[in-house]
């Protein structure tokens, strides 16, 4: 069975925070609350993108949906954005119309999270380098451990 195919949000975030910190060797407990916080953010969004627009859920999907632009595209623009099968192509997909704001607003507030994070300006536009390096580091948890 795979179970980002099949599984529902709960079961898919316990697996990839599970897998993450088995083979990341991380144990600062403040890193794998914010590991955690990010899957848990995510993953709802992707299996509701999943069930309700037919994308694809996948390893792949998952690295490429938890990049931080692509955090911030999803729950401030409502545009995900998706790997065309075979050809490798990004394109985005909006939501605007139909995602439910509880699949959007734990995107916000994980990005509130991130130190020095200033919700008044794009992410290509912050201020400083802070909400990148933790969440590039967050990022290679999940993705480092888990996929």
């Amino acid at each position: 069975m795979d179970a980002f195919a099949t599984g529902n949000a709960d079961m898919i975030r316990k697996l990839l925070a599970r897998r993450s910190f088995e083979r990341s060797g991380d144990s600062s407990p403040v890193f794998r609350e914010r590991a955690v916080a990010l899957i848990g953010a995510i993953v709802p969004a992707l299996v509701w993108l999943r069930d309700n627009k037919g994308i694809s859920l996948d390893s792949a999907a998952v690295r490429l949906s938890i990049e931080l632009r692509r955090i911030w595209r999803l729950a401030m623009e409502k545009r995900f954005a998706v790997r065309g099968p075979g050809t490798g192509i990004v394109t985005e997909i909006d939501v605007s119309n139909d995602a439910p704001e509880d699949i959007i607003q734990p995107l916000k507030v994980y990005l509130a999270e991130l130190p020095g994070y200033d919700p008044s300006v794009s992410i290509d536009e912050q201020r400083s380098q802070e909400p990148y390096k933790l969440h590039v580091y967050l990022q290679f948890l999940v993705v480092g451990g888990a996929l």
